[in-house]
């Protein structure tokens, strides 16, 4: 659930500057001047297990002030699944990065998250209703966790049934696809369900 005074929430146009948003947050670490630390990094943090390859995007935008633990409980949002990230336990690796948010125990890093708040570029389209800020407080999770296969089970599910169904080989062809290059397609997301969250999956596999 994103904060009420966000503007056009049902709008695609309006929903990927919030992504965008967040994707800029979640790569905040690499493009730190003089960090080392890459996407790859990342990414093998996540997929630790070596078999969740798939993470999921979720965040608030943007954080009230103040803040408190209801605030993150009630407004966090996971883009990828709709749910939320509450069932800590599930979780089989996370990442959190924050943006202009404060602590009063940490005045260093209170100082610094305040100068390192989220620049929101003229490209932007209107997120807010009355205000133009010109930074906001954002906070980000990628995750890992089982409940990941929930969309990606629903598409393999669709993906098999288009492959199956005659009638739809007029939409494969006219998206440059033919009924063999579905099935094709419907085997490999079936691979990565059955194996996501697998411990005994091939750790050599990519």
């Amino acid at each position: 659930m994103l904060e009420t005074n966000l503007s056009q929430k049902n709008s695609l146009y309006h929903t990927s500057a919030v992504i965008s948003s967040l994707v800029e947050t979640a790569t905040l670490s690499p493009r730190l001047k003089g960090s080392r630390e890459d996407i790859a990094m990342i990414a093998d943090h996540l997929n630790r297990r070596r078999c969740s390859r798939l993470g999921q995007l979720g965040g608030i935008v943007s954080l009230p002030f103040p803040a408190t633990q209801t605030t993150f409980t009630d407004l966090c949002c996971n883009f990828s699944t709709g749910l939320s990230n509450k069932d800590e336990l599930s979780v089989f690796a996370k990442r959190n990065v924050t943006q202009g948010l404060q602590d009063k125990d940490l005045a260093a890093f209170d100082a610094w998250c305040d100068l390192s708040s989220l620049q929101s570029p003229d490209f932007f389209p209107s997120i807010f209703r009355h205000t133009k800020p010109t930074s906001m407080r954002v906070t980000l999770s990628l995750v890992t966790a089982p409940f990941t296969l929930i969309p990606l089970t629903g598409y393999a599910r669709f993906v098999e049934q288009t492959a199956r169904t005659r009638t739809s080989n007029g939409v494969l062809m006219s998206i440059g696809l033919e009924s063999d290059d579905a099935k094709e397609l419907a085997s490999a997301s079936w691979e990565i369900v059955d194996g996501h969250g697998n411990d005994r999956m091939d750790e050599g596999s990519d």
